[in-house]
């Protein structure tokens, strides 16, 4: 599959390398709908019964005429960040992204409203062992799942005083791995 993107919020266009003998539109890994293909084209159009779930994951499956080989591929959504309904349920205003820091408590806020999830670590260093194997320390002191809230925002409030400390978020776009 050469391509597969959302025109808009409705229609699904992807290109494929070859003639195929049907596709699969899916959505969050659930069938929407198996289609037959009797021409060699190799550009299509699906169009969704409804608007797409901005939060959702979509994917388009082949199966090539010749070889009778199956492809998958992720459908980009880039072209529906910049509708109406996508400024609509996912504008913030707020102004507490980041990390807000106490003594006893700290809360970290992302913004991030297609991720699957996102996970806070923190390190007692700075350097990871590759840039420095003596001072360096790749081991998290704690690792924690952010929870997804309104407008995309996701949190966690962690207590205990963090001052010194670092962190990284790791952010899951689309199937969430488990472990």
């Amino acid at each position: 599959i050469i391509s597969a993107s959302f025109i808009n919020q409705t229609e699904i266009n992807f290109v494929t390398s070859g003639a195929i003998s049907s596709y699969t539109i899916y959505e969050n890994e659930q069938v929407i709908e198996t289609v037959n293909v009797t021409s060699n084209e190799t550009d299509f159009t699906y169009t969704l019964s409804k608007e797409a779930n901005l939060t959702s994951s979509y994917q388009v499956e082949v199966t090539y005429a010749t070889s009778e080989s199956v492809r998958i591929k992720d459908v980009e959504i880039n072209s529906l960040y910049s509708t109406d309904a996508f400024d609509s349920q996912f504008t913030y205003d707020g102004d507490d992204l980041g990390v807000t820091y106490t003594s006893t408590k700290s809360t970290f806020k992302v913004w991030s409203p297609v991720s699957s999830a996102i996970k806070l670590r923190i390190y007692e260093s700075g350097t990871p062992k590759s840039i420095d194997a003596t001072k360096g320390n790749d081991d998290s002191l704690k690792e924690v799942t952010m929870e997804k809230g309104e407008k995309g925002v996701w949190s966690v409030e962690v207590e205990g005083n963090l001052e010194g400390k670092y962190y990284t978020y790791t952010v899951y776009n689309g199937n969430y791995p488990n472990g």
